[in-house]
């Protein structure tokens, strides 16, 4: 066995070891159809990780948020296989070789690590590290939170960070290397978009615990993504239109703080958008409340926010729409919802009397 296989074969203690997976049964959406099924199908019954914690010894860690251990870059940086072979590529390059090496280097005794490279998106943080910091409550008051220099001036984290009593956060310089001399790793699932129920519904009750939640909540939210770069629905404008004669405001989630997402979703019984970052509000919503996802009919798409309703005991409804550019990633393209389909959708959605919609 190589010394890379076996630094990846044997990547650390696991302090929590008995019944590491669960199965995961998952409501169908409210409107499935039977034509779906493989679109669904893979998420409906899951075996996924158990929350636990692994635990390193004498991790190198950089300041881009790399782990290195006995000289050998760590696949936990990484939220995906992919992105961790790309590193591994750049590691070989000998310029990035010689700058890590001149690097100072700063130690700490027990670190607790919650990022990964994907980390600084807004879906990735609500859903990836926050539930690490619940499957780590234990070792938070005795370790150092300790953190990339990427994210020293973001207001998500130290909002978000804060409701969970944590003040004092601790950074990697820039240009700095830091030695963890025992690093705890949460594991929440066996890769973004899998939810365990006891931990999502736990970071509920922790972002929600200052905010008055409504039970019955009735406002309606449409999060448009037409100032987006990518992913957006090329009908917006008439879609915004039609959805505001059903009583939803549309709204741009990036005109919104962290805090104020969370007050406002607090409110929301009803939240429509395309697939992407906005929907993670429903973490905002109460139990019960309905989430209508704008979807490309591709069983590429990842089924994260079906899997993420189902967790928080939400009504999951979707409608399937057609690229502008069929050809195009599905994770890039812009979709065209059509209106007449959507008032069908509105119907069942709000269980309301179908009344056709004329544009």
């Amino acid at each position: 066995m190589s010394n890379v296989s076996q630094q990846l074969e044997e990547p650390g203690r696991d302090i929590e070891s008995a019944g590491r997976f669960q199965t995961v049964t998952r409501r169908l959406p409210a409107n499935f159809s039977d034509q779906d099924l493989e679109l669904f199908g893979g998420d409906l019954v899951k075996n996924i990780p158990r929350p636990h914690i692994v635990e390193f010894e004498n991790v190198k860690i950089t300041a881009e948020g790399i782990l290195f251990r006995n000289g050998f870059m760590m696949p936990e940086s990484f939220a995906r296989p992919e992105n961790f072979r790309r590193w591994r590529r750049k590691r070989r390059n000998k310029r990035y070789e010689e700058g890590l090496r001149a690097r100072p280097v700063r130690e700490v005794d027990r670190v607790v690590w919650v990022t990964d490279d994907w980390s600084k998106g807004y879906f990735h943080w609500l859903a990836d590290v926050l539930p690490k910091l619940v499957i780590a409550a234990e070792h938070l008051s005795d370790s150092t939170i300790l953190l990339p220099a990427r994210f020293a001036d973001s207001d998500l984290v130290k909002d978000s960070f804060g409701r969970f009593g944590i003040g004092d956060l601790e950074f990697i310089n820039e240009n700095e290397t830091v030695i963890a001399h025992r690093l705890y790793l949460p594991v929440h699932a066996a890769e973004s978009g899998d939810f365990d129920e006891r931990t999502v519904n736990e970071i509920r009750r922790i972002m929600t615990a200052d905010i008055h939640q409504d039970l019955n909540p009735n406002k309606r939210i449409y999060i448009s993504r037409s100032r987006a770069k990518r992913r957006r629905v090329s009908n917006d404008d008439e879609v915004s239109a039609i959805l505001a004669d059903f009583g939803f405001e549309t709204i741009f989630a990036e005109n919104f703080s962290f805090a104020e997402q969370a007050r406002l979703f607090s409110s929301v019984g009803y939240l429509v958008s395309i697939h992407g970052a906005g929907l993670s509000n429903m973490l905002f919503m109460a139990a019960g409340s309905r989430v209508m996802e704008l979807r490309k009919n591709d069983p590429r798409v990842s089924n994260c926010f079906f899997n993420m309703a189902s967790a928080l005991e939400h009504e999951y409804y979707y409608q399937l729409c057609p690229a502008t550019i069929e050809a195009q990633a599905p994770y890039s393209a812009d979709l065209v919802v059509d209106i007449h389909q959507l008032g069908y959708s509105l119907a069942g959605f709000l269980r309301e009397e179908y009344v056709e919609i004329r544009r």
